[in-house]
């Protein structure tokens, strides 16, 4: 596999679900690659380890993007486009399951959406994850409302909705982003990234990135959005803090094994 460099312009957000929905939205081979989420992180993130109801939770991440000049091999033939994903952190590699002490977390693309139908095609080959073709408003968001807007919508038809409203930039707020960004720089892998992992390095000093803003997100998570059965499933209420991010980036790859 070949790693893709460009510029990512995104809303991110964590979110805690019941490990059994989180389970629900992983293949059959990765049902016992959990790996536990250290207390610290939770704590980072002001995330709930359990429900209500008093079930362990497991954290996901949605990105929500735009990717500007994106892609593999000379830049002459990179594109942009919609792409929003969700990652799960804190799996185990399938390489690295004969490690029976292996404590190495990485991320699984559980689905990658993208606006360009070449894009979705490919993505079915590599990585190999869940693929789909969205259509997405508005158009080029979250790049279109600018620097620094006051208010956001991200949606993308018949899977999801989410506004974003901007949030004074809270010392809370700042204290979380370390761990945020921790997570989306993570080594991940997909269904067919065979014994690859891929790390997205970011310019966050680069002159083309964007400072990080805060903001509250509202959406819902629908079982269609996250790939599980909706007789057994309900919808999910998001209302958390997201953040918004520019930066360039390289993808760089290597054996799963090297970690």
């Amino acid at each position: 596999m070949v790693a893709p460099s460009g510029t990512y312009d995104a809303l991110t957000f964590p979110v805690a679900l019941p490990k059994s929905v989180v389970m629900a939205m992983l293949p059959d081979w990765l049902q016992n690659a959990f790996l536990p989420i250290p207390e610290q992180v939770y704590d980072s993130l002001c995330l709930e380890r359990k429900t209500s109801d008093g079930e362990d939770t497991h954290i996901i991440v949605l990105q929500l993007g735009y990717q500007h000049g994106t892609g593999v091999g000379p830049s002459i033939i990179h594109m942009s486009f919609h792409e929003a994903k969700i990652d799960i952190p804190y799996l185990k590699h399938w390489h690295r399951k004969h490690i029976e002490s292996d404590a190495i977390p990485f991320v699984y693309k559980q689905v990658i959406i993208f606006s360009s139908r070449l894009l979705q095609i490919s993505g079915l080959v590599i990585p190999g994850s869940r693929s789909l073709l969205g259509a997405f408003g508005p158009d080029q968001t979250p790049s279109s409302y600018g620097h620094d807007p006051s208010s956001m919508e991200y949606n993308i038809k018949d899977l999801l909705e989410a506004e974003f409203t901007r949030e004074d930039q809270t010392q809370d707020a700042d204290s979380r982003w370390p761990e945020v960004k921790r997570l989306i720089e993570m080594p991940w892998f997909g269904g067919k990234t065979g014994k690859a992992a891929v790390e997205f390095h970011f310019q966050w000093d680069s002159e083309d990135a964007l400072p990080v803003k805060a903001y509250h997100v509202e959406t819902t998570l629908t079982p269609k959005f996250l790939g599980i059965d909706s007789e057994a499933n309900q919808s999910i209420q998001v209302s958390t803090t997201a953040w918004r991010f520019k930066a360039p980036f390289s993808g760089v790859e290597q054996g799963a094994d090297g970690y």
